[in-house]
């Protein structure tokens, strides 16, 4: 997995360098992933044009497939949603010595992401809705997108854009 790291302040220069580098990871990957055993899914997944069948649903299966278990033996969705402040009591899913909640009644953490301010992205399409914990942090719904889940998906569509522009150069020249 290659990700910029959440939760810390990434200045625009810093963006871009980040983009740009992507960019000639992903160049050098497809020039040499036959001949060095390399695999990034992140770039094959890329590379695969084919249409994404999760497409416009939620990307993140915390709390529907997966539980965490805090050290007090309280059930969240993932561990990105325990902490010490206790800034998630609305997404609590049980305790280990009662069990999970009844179904209707985690309906926070099961909210599909919010798309109205989105329908004007060109990515709309391509967006999951990112971590519903830092979506939680940065806008304070966990189905909102957080800013910087928004810039990621549209740096990795521009690198998706760079790399099958230099797919395709290569297939020309061959």
């Amino acid at each position: 997995i290659i990700e910029p790291a959440e939760g810390v302040e990434w200045p625009e220069v810093v963006w871009n360098t980040y983009e740009e580098q992507m960019v000639e990871v992903a160049r050098y990957y497809y020039d040499h992933k036959e001949t060095q055993n390399l695999r990034i899914n992140f770039l094959d997944d890329l590379a695969n044009n084919d249409p994404v069948p999760n497409r416009n649903v939620r990307g993140c299966w915390a709390g529907k497939t997966s539980v965490a278990v805090a050290p007090d033996g309280s059930l969240y969705p993932c561990s990105k949603f325990i902490n010490s402040l206790s800034k998630y009591p609305p997404f609590l899913l049980g305790h280990v010595s009662y069990g999970l909640r009844e179904h209707k009644e985690r309906n926070p953490v099961n909210q599909v992401p919010i798309r109205n301010e989105c329908y004007e992205c060109e990515f709309v399409f391509e967006c999951t809705g990112g971590c519903p914990a830092n979506n939680y942090l940065a806008t304070g719904t966990q189905a909102r997108v957080s800013p910087d889940e928004c810039r990621r998906v549209k740096m990795k569509q521009r690198v998706k854009r760079a790399v099958l522009l230099h797919l395709m150069k290569e297939q020309q020249l061959q």
